[in-house]
């Protein structure tokens, strides 16, 4: 990501679907987005973005996106650790 980024948790949701869910807004430059992150104990992950990221982008599907993996390394260096909150919410 080449771009200047920086990213704010919003809410950290917790346990969503035997996972944990945290709402982030993610800056790019200048523009604002949205987005839910979800981990399970497997290590599966699912993003939810906003339409808007998807326009920016011309992406039909965040999972088309070529910068996804450092994104995600992004997200996941900007979290408290997953398996403390995993042990939290009964996950673990």
């Amino acid at each position: 990501m080449n771009q200047t980024v920086s990213l704010s948790v919003i809410d950290l949701m917790g346990k969503l679907n035997e996972g944990i869910g945290i709402l982030f807004s993610l800056k790019i430059k200048d523009k604002i987005y949205e987005l839910i992150y979800w981990f399970d104990n497997d290590n599966n992950f699912r993003l939810v973005v906003d339409q808007d990221f998807l326009v920016d982008f011309q992406l039909n599907d965040i999972y088309d996106y070529d910068n996804l993996p450092h994104l995600v390394r992004f997200i996941e260096s900007n979290i408290p650790n997953k398996d403390e909150l995993l042990i939290h919410y009964g996950l673990k």
